[in-house]
Order: C-alpha cells, then sequence, then structure tokens
C-alpha cells in the first residue's frame, strides 16, 4: 500500500531544499519496500502549520489506521515540546503499532542531514593551508541569529575586555524583539556567500540579521588562519532529549581548530560516539561539559574563562599547545569526511 506522507520542506532552490526533498523521496521509496502490504505514515517536522493538522484530521475522519508510523527532523532541530506530543496524538489517532524517529533523534534511526549537504558542497581547501602559523587571534566566535545564549557570551566578552583578542560576529534582532545592542561584524557581504548557502534574496525577512548565511564555507580566510580556538555558536542550547549538531559544528572538524561549543553540552559527547576527538581536557580547570540547561550565562562565563586563561599564555605557548593538538586536529579532520560518508550510506538504508 501507498506510504501517506505529511510534509513541508524547504523550498528546492535552496540548497537545503534540495536534499530534504530528496532524502524523503528515498524514505518513502524504503518505507513501502519494508511495509509493502501496511498503512503506512511519513511526517515531517519541518515547518509544521496548520496544514498540517489539515491533513492529519482529514485522514482521521477518513477513519484510516496506519500501522507504521516514521517521523523525520531533517533541517531543523526536533522541537521535543511539539513532536512528541504530535507522536502520542498521531499514534492515539491512527491506533498506530509502530514509531520510526529518523534523523535529528537519539535513536536507533539516527542519521546527519547536514553532513550529507556538507559531503557534496562545503569548499575545499588543502590541509597544509589550515594549519594555524601565527596566533593572531585567541579565539573566534561567529554567530548570526541572536539566540539568547549566543547575546550572553557576546556580552560577556565585551565587558571583560576580550573583544581585542578575537573575532566577534553577531547578527541584528530578530524582526519585533528589541535591539541588543551588540551587532558586530567584519564586513563580509551575503552576495560574496551565495555560493557558500546564502539563498536568501536580500529585503526578505530571513536577512534581517546582516550577517551573511555561510553554510559550507570556513567564512573568513584571513581570520580562519589566524585564530587559535574556534567558539561554536551552537544553534541549540538546552540538553533536551534529543541532540542537534548541524554545519556550525563540522567548520573546526574540517578546518583543523580546537574548539569549544556555546550550546547544548551533551554535543561533546555525540561527537566522541561518531568517533571525533574534543579538548577540553586542556583546559581541564574550566568545566564548560556540565550540562547547563538553564536561561543563565553560567556557559558564557566558563568559556570566557577559557579566552582569559588562553589571553594569558604567550604566543609561543599557544602555538606548542596547537603543535601537541595537531594529530587529533587531523584526524578529526580525516573522520569528518569518513562519518559524512556514512551518514549518506545510513539515511539510504534505515529499514533494512
Amino acid at each position: 500500500m501507498p506510504t501517506t506522507v505529511i510534509a513541508n520542506s524547504f523550498p528546492e532552490h535552496w540548497s537545503y531544499g534540495h536534499y530534504e526533498i530528496e532524502i524523503h523521496t528515498s524514505i518513502e521509496k524504503q518505507m513501502n519496500a519494508r511495509w509493502p502490504h501496511s498503512n503506512n505514515l511519513l511526517v515531517s517536522t519541518t515547518w509544521m502549520d496548520p496544514r498540517t493538522d489539515q491533513l492529519i484530521q482529514q485522514n482521521a475522519a477518513a477513519g484510516t489506521k496506519f500501522e507504521n508510523l516514521v517521523v523525520t527532523s531533517t533541517v531543523d532541530a526536533a522541537l521535543n515540546f511539539q513532536v512528541y506530543p504530535l507522536i502520542d496524538q498521531l499514534v492515539n489517532t491512527f491506533d498506530i503499532k509502530n514509531v520510526y524517529r529518523v534523523g535529528n533523534f537519539d535513536s536507533d534511526h539516527e542519521f546527519n542531514f547536514f553532513a550529507i549537504a556538507c559531503l557534496h558542497n562545503f569548499r575545499q581547501y588543502e590541509t597544509k593551508d589550515l594549519v594555524l602559523q601565527q596566533p593572531r587571534w585567541r579565539y573566534c566566535a561567529y554567530n548570526r541569529k541572536p539566540y539568547l545564549h549566543r547575546v550572553q557570551l557576546v556580552r560577556e566578552l565585551i565587558e571583560q575586555g576580550l573583544e581585542s583578542h578575537g573575532i566577534i560576529t553577531l547578527g541584528h534582532s530578530f524582526p519585533g524583539e528589541p535591539d541588543h545592542g551588540l551587532y558586530r561584524s567584519i564586513g563580509e557581504k551575503s552576495q560574496d556567500y551565495q555560493q557558500w548557502g546564502h539563498w536568501y534574496p536580500e529585503g526578505t525577512v530571513a536577512t534581517p540579521h546582516e550577517i551573511p548565511h555561510d553554510l559550507y564555507s570556513l567564512h573568513n580566510w584571513t581570520v580562519w588562519q589566524n585564530h587559535f580556538l574556534h567558539i561554536v555558536g551552537s544553534t541549540a542550547i538546552y540538553n533536551e532529549p534529543d541532540t542537534f549538531v548541524n554545519q556550525i559544528n563540522f567548520k573546526p572538524l574540517i578546518g583543523l581548530r580546537p574548539f569549544v561549543i556555546n550550546g547544548q553540552t551533551k554535543q561533546y559527547n555525540y561527537l566522541r560516539k561518531h568517533g571525533f576527538r574534543t579538548f577540553n581536557h586542556y583546559w581541564p580547570h574550566i568545566d564548560v561539559e556540565c550540562g547547563y540547561h538553564d536561561d543563565t550565562n553560567r556557559l558564557a562565563l566558563a568559556l570566557t574563562d577559557i579566552v582569559k586563561w588562553l589571553v594569558a599564555k604567550s604566543d609561543q605557548e599557544i602555538m606548542a599547545m596547537y603543535a601537541d593538538m595537531l594529530p587529533d586536529l587531523i584526524y578529526n579532520r580525516q573522520r569528518w569526511s569518513e562519518w559524512a560518508a556514512e551518514q549518506q550510506q545510513r539515511v539510504n538504508n534505515l529499514f533494512p
């Protein structure tokens, strides 16, 4: 029996939209092949809106029953407060026996959508060019959308006099929200990154932050070559049941940089579970993995303490630390390519 699909997607002319549509087509085919004689339901969590509820109600009114439910999270984090009540609703409404959570879920059917897109599109760099030659900046903290945890970190770095020791970006406030007063730019224009993922036309509600949507590159090359610590401005902040790792996390893996994560701290364990190496043992006196998940600035303070510790070191000490890290950094770069290819294989073989 054909699978019923309830899904919104990014537009296909957006890079992520192309991959999202391709992946859902593959999943639908896999479901039809795996359960050819069952009623199956495929539901995407991307841009759920009133039309989603309408389609659910239409099927409920028709008395439809489904045996297998596949819920996907691809281009966005699985918003737990929405997704799990929705799953319960679908199970109860359609008498569903089997539920499979695929994509950005901590489940047996996990895969990383962003790795697949980056595998095919990320800008190519020579390994030798990525090796740090001079620690002109102790850190780099790129941020586009001004989520709370990003604003907190930028504020702490500035208030503690650390801005001159690193590179900071932070986009303008979301439309309708008060100006946070911390906008920071290094002068990059959106047009410069259309090849690397800035698909939004100028003047739309998606572009008020005035920071390029840089998915597929290491952004400013001079900054990348000359900074030591990369502060990952994670999209997700709370340690909810499901981990969300996206292209933001990949840049230090690809680009030979030690990193810390401003956001969902369980991402460290996710990365280690998938074979990557982390670097927090270099600053064991500062705990950045203790599971911060509230609205305070405790994580921002801990990350700022690492920056202060690095600022107190000489260039020679920084370069010696980097030399000690380099084998792990090279390993992470090699492992990333392997792992991204594994994600492509996983997504096409979810239901053997």
